[in-house]
């Protein structure tokens, strides 16, 4: 190994001790998600830092983050700092210890709650309506079995209704969460955390069904224009 190659290397393994050097941080967010960063620091209404983790990999990029938006800090020495204060003018009714629970149900419903059952529902159901939403029935007075049969009516406004009514009705209901999942029982008796976890839950629902109804409306409307007579 060249003298060159030799100083490369070990310049590119300083580099690395120097980033696993770096404190690794965990920055919990209001809404249930979390970002781990290195060298958080609370400053002025803002957390900053030196760099962040994305899908396990480093970007040494420094940034901030407003404080209002952050529950907690992790530190790596193992102290956390709690950002969130109860100050209803700010709209921050509930306390420190409630409004954890809260996030703690926010996040194990990101973790948790797949809900991708709303999606394929959804996509079934709209298809099939907008497919048969071009059905041509027989006139009964005038019989014609060549004006009867699928795309060979136009579409109506089902079209566009179907997609919301089908969101609404898969998204509305009540969230469910399975126990198995929670590692600490007395989470499931607490009404913070299973509030929080039911509003990330409904918002996936609502999120997956309207994706799955408007690829359905699709679905249904490409096969008319390309199959209709």
């Amino acid at each position: 190994m060249s003298f060159l190659q030799t100083r490369f290397f070990l310049l590119f393994f300083l580099a690395q001790l120097a980033l696993s050097a770096s404190a690794h941080d965990t920055l919990t967010f209001l809404n249930g998600r979390s970002m781990t960063v290195t060298d958080a620091k609370d400053a002025s209404g803002n957390v900053e830092y030196t760099g962040f983790y994305r899908r396990g990999k480093l970007i040494t990029k420094p940034g901030s983050l407003e404080r209002y938006r952050i529950y907690s800090i992790d530190y790596s020495g193992g102290e956390r700092s709690i950002l969130y204060a109860q100050d209803s003018s700010l709209g921050n009714f509930r306390t420190q210890q409630e409004m954890g629970y809260y996030v703690q149900g926010q996040s194990h419903a990101h973790e948790y709650h797949k809900a991708r059952w709303a999606f394929w529902t959804s996509l079934g159901v709209t298809t099939v309506a907008s497919i048969f939403d071009t059905y041509r029935f027989d006139d009964a007075e005038t019989p014609n079995i060549n004006e009867a049969g699928l795309f060979k009516s136009e579409p109506t406004i089902l079209q566009v209704i179907m997609p919301f009514a089908v969101t609404m009705s898969i998204g509305l209901p009540r969230v469910s969460l399975k126990s198995s999942t929670v590692s600490d029982r007395a989470l499931l008796n607490d009404q913070n955390f299973l509030l929080g976890y039911a509003r990330i839950g409904r918002q996936k629902k609502f999120f997956h069904a309207l994706k799955g109804s408007g690829i359905g409306i699709g679905v249904g409307l490409l096969s008319y224009l390309i199959f209709k007579p």
